[in-house]
């Protein structure tokens, strides 16, 4: 009877530490994979944010530019690729390049053309935002304005 029970309380403790073998080993390959998933979402994560401050920065750049339109010798196109430029200069996890452009007249174009690459896949990803804001002219709008509400006394 002795000899049964330690025969069973023997096998008891070759299950239970195959058991706990077959976590490790299950563990060992499923870990890889998860880290690389969360790598992976953490470079997507830091395209996003780029893409959105370059959002930021065209359209700052853009009403920048029309603001210094207006004045009497200013130059709308190199106040908004001065700016634009000023945004790029800060280091971006992942950018390749980025190529800004800005045209002038009535309305301040601006747009940034940017490249991504994840260090971990190799995958790369482009985005292309482009602001734009007609010259500010407060004087003829406040003049218009009073016009129109004269005409209508």
């Amino acid at each position: 009877m002795k000899k049964d029970e330690e025969t069973a309380s023997k096998g008891r403790r070759i299950r239970e530490k195959a058991a706990e073998g077959s976590f490790t080993v299950e563990t060992a390959l499923v870990m890889p994979l998860i880290l690389f998933t969360m790598i992976g979402i953490l470079a997507l994560f830091f395209f996003v944010h780029n893409r959105a401050y370059f959002t930021a920065a065209v359209w700052e750049a853009a009403l920048l530019g029309s603001m210094e339109e207006m004045r009497e010798n200013g130059d709308g196109e190199a106040a908004g690729l001065e700016r634009v430029r000023e945004r790029l200069e800060m280091g971006f996890y992942g950018l390749s390049s980025a190529e800004e452009a800005v045209t002038g007249g009535e309305e301040i174009r601006v747009s940034i053309g940017s490249l991504h690459s994840s260090p971990v896949f190799g995958f790369s990803w482009s985005s292309a935002e482009e602001g734009a804001c007609s010259v500010l002219r407060p004087l003829t709008f406040v003049r218009r304005s009073r016009a129109a509400g004269k005409e209508t006394a």
